[in-house]
């Protein structure tokens, strides 16, 4: 490293990133010993990562450049008040367009913003509505706002009207946590209507109007006309009493015109089976075929095995499963989904024309979901492979399941006979006359 250190020549050094996520060797103390800071005399970008408070003043204090612009710091400390204060200072020291300070909350107590300071990006965790509201006044030139959310109450709201203070300047705003409530996400809006840009990441507690194309359509249409880039991921897990929904009722109406043609916004949907969430998110289509991506959001092997899939997200796997074109295989090994599982997806297969193999192993399944299976294979022409081993199926349902053989001539194995309550008299018996069972 020493020996890479001596040929750079500092003074024509113009970014500096230090990203100090080692715990055993400390990069900043390293730098520190390799370079002599004042040196760094064309210095416009600083990015460090994981420092401490103390560090980052010998940083700044040492840095002898005039043309520094942007600076990016994230803090390890506790308390962000002293950084905060170092910071103030640097905004002093040198005129920024770019501030990021990722990991501290804003504290308006440690930081006064110079007259009509040129700062045009902004960076930090969280604020209050009062805070966003002061940041937009003292900040007419900013043009990108990144926080990770804004708290808001309705004592809040009520003292400063955000339509009094519009801020025509500020082009894009990336909130990456965001708790607000429709209402309140409303109002944050409401002073920014010249955004060109809005992104949103948000676990909601209920699927509420966040997840309705027409709320954002209307929001769109009346506050935000000049939005041209819109990104979105929202995710739920509230499903009242294991009800079933319907992924298909979350994206068909963001298929309209308005987002595929007007907005370039390609919304997709999906069930998550290990933490039981739904996710509705969005993908930018510039210069991209919709159609394709509607033809290719889906793809040909799923191996969720071992993800406590009970009954419930059976439903949502096999709702998908029926207008499936594209999956062939699928792994379902270790969820109990048991009958009432099973049942959705006998329905499935019933119309599903592209699934060749399904693994069902240890799956909970008795000779009534068998049952259920049983009429699906009478009908179905495409799957190859069905796994049932190590389920809770006996000879009634071992003999449904021959019997769908005889009319299925598509079926190439079947495994049944390990970990089931067969009696070997039968299975063999089975075996005998078709040596598709194993």
């Amino acid at each position: 490293m020493k020996s890479i250190a001596e040929r750079i020549r500092p003074e024509n050094v113009i970014t500096i990133i230090i990203i100090n996520n080692d715990k055993e060797n400390d990069r900043i103390s390293l730098f520190d010993s390799l370079f002599d800071i004042c040196r760094f005399t064309r210095l416009r970008s600083l990015t460090i990562h994981q420092i401490k408070d103390i560090n980052l003043e010998h940083f700044l204090n040492c840095l002898s450049t005039n043309s520094l612009t942007s600076l990016s710091i994230e803090s390890n400390e506790q308390e962000h008040s002293s950084t905060w204060n170092l910071v103030s200072s640097a905004m002093v020291r040198w005129n920024l367009w770019k501030l990021c300070i990722s990991t501290a909350n804003y504290m308006i107590e440690h930081i006064l913003w110079p007259d009509q300071y040129k700062l045009g990006h902004l960076e930090f965790s969280d604020c209050i509505y009062s805070e966003y509201l002061l940041i937009l006044h003292c900040l007419p030139n900013l043009q990108t706002l990144i926080i990770r959310n804004c708290i808001m109450n309705e004592n809040q709201v009520s003292p400063i009207s955000s339509t009094s203070m519009l801020h025509a300047s500020l082009k894009s705003l990336t909130i990456t946590d965001c708790s607000l409530i429709p209402q309140h996400l409303e109002l944050l809006l409401s002073s920014t209507p010249s955004l060109y840009h809005l992104k949103l990441v948000s676990h909601r507690k209920s699927f509420d109007s966040m997840f309705q194309s027409c709320y954002w359509e209307q929001l769109i249409r009346t506050k935000l006309l000049e939005l041209d880039q819109f990104e979105f991921f929202f995710a739920s897990t509230n499903f009242k009493n294991n009800k079933f929904i319907s992924l298909e009722t979350f994206v068909s109406p963001f298929r309209a015109p308005f987002w595929l043609e007007d907005k370039h916004c390609f919304v997709s949907c999906a069930y998550v089976p290990s933490s039981r969430a739904i996710w509705l998110h969005t993908t930018p289509i510039k210069g991209i075929n919709y159609q394709e991506l509607i033809r290719c959001e889906t793809f040909t092997t799923l191996n969720i095995a071992r993800k406590l899939i009970g009954s419930a997200g059976a439903q949502h796997l096999a709702n998908a499963l029926k207008n499936n074109t594209i999956l062939t295989t699928l792994d379902l090994h270790e969820n109990p989904i048991r009958d009432l599982g099973i049942e959705y997806f006998a329905d499935a297969l019933s119309c599903n024309t592209t699934l060749t193999t399904l693994n069902l192993c240890q799956a909970q399944i008795g000779n009534k979901g068998v049952g259920y299976l049983s009429k699906a294979l009478s009908s179905n022409t495409t799957l190859t492979t069905l796994n049932l081993a190590v389920n809770q199926i006996g000879d009634v349902g071992a003999q449904h399941l021959f019997n769908a053989l005889q009319k299925n001539k598509t079926l190439q194995k079947l495994i049944l006979r390990y970990g089931n309550s067969i009696s070997s008299l039968l299975f063999d018996e089975l075996e005998k006359t078709d040596n598709r069972l194993a």
